[in-house]
């Protein structure tokens, strides 16, 4: 039996790579369209320029100014989609750019019902070509907002998933317990005390020096790390666990650095440690 976990990926993979495919191929339908479409306009517009004394190195830009307004309005509407603003500013400017590149286009055509006609062909060609352009576009957008929530929506609806389960597990306790075996605050609040007063009999009780030697005043008084390790040893002669935190308050120093002198105390003592145990004992 075939995996169906397996054959999954391969079909979406297909779904999405047809679906890519397709829209590339009419957006390059489209852009065809708007090219012939801005190039019959961008003629008609260049005679105007040169006919209305605008130099003929300069008169290029008259066509790309008005049809690029229409190209500025449609790309505006698009943004404005994508962040959720009004619209109504950009299709004015795509609607009034288009109204002047048809005015120019039919001024410059032949007084007759064909001459309109055929002026009127081209910057509305355009402008619908470019408008299917942006549709297509629009509609990837919603869909790529479709596909990826963004990070503050999950974090809003997993706190409310949870809450809805904790209520959901709540009301199906309430709903199997009878009423007479419905728990009191009394003895709900019982047990969160008893476990308070476990923690506290668990607690370790504060450790107190040992008096029977003044250890903190003899560790001040050795002078060399090899003294305060036969201080240590002595300790540990008479009492074999003396562990770091109560070594670390009869000496007045830190649990760390007791630690690190039972840990040399339990070693085999070098020649000058055994020098200084002797010279301790002495004393």
């Amino acid at each position: 039996m075939p995996d169906p976990y397996r054959i999954a990926p391969a079909a979406a993979g297909r779904t999405r790579l047809t679906r890519v495919l397709v829209t590339a191929i009419f957006l390059a339908a489209v852009a065809a369209f708007e090219s012939v479409g801005f190039r019959l306009s961008y003629e008609a517009l260049h005679r105007v320029a040169v006919d209305n004394a605008v130099p003929e190195h300069s008169a290029w830009m008259f066509p790309v100014l008005v049809d690029g307004g229409i190209v500025l309005g449609s790309v505006g509407v698009v943004r404005a989609l994508a962040g959720k603003r009004s619209t109504r500013p950009y299709w004015t400017v795509t609607v009034a750019f288009t109204l002047v590149s048809w005015g120019f286009n039919v001024s410059n055509a032949p007084d007759t019902a064909g001459g309109w006609a055929v002026a009127t062909v081209a910057p509305l060609a355009q402008m619908v070509a470019l408008e299917m352009g942006m549709q297509e576009l629009r509609a990837l957008l919603l869909q790529s907002e479709a596909a990826a929530p963004s990070a503050p929506a999950l974090a809003e609806a997993a706190p409310a998933e949870a809450t809805a389960a904790a209520q959901d597990s709540t009301s199906q306790q309430s709903e199997q317990q009878p009423d007479g075996e419905a728990q009191q605050p009394e003895q709900q609040d019982k047990p969160a005390a008893d476990d308070a007063q476990q923690r506290q009999q668990r607690q370790r009780p504060p450790l107190q020096p040992d008096t029977s030697r003044r250890w903190a005043e003899l560790y001040e008084e050795c002078s060399t790390e090899e003294a305060r390790i036969a201080l240590t040893r002595e300790a540990l002669s008479d009492r074999p666990k003396l562990t770091a935190p109560q070594w670390a308050v009869d000496i007045g120093k830190g649990e760390t650095r007791a630690r690190d002198l039972l840990r040399a105390a339990r070693k085999p003592p070098t020649d000058a440690e055994s020098q200084a145990q002797l010279e301790l004992l002495s004393a």
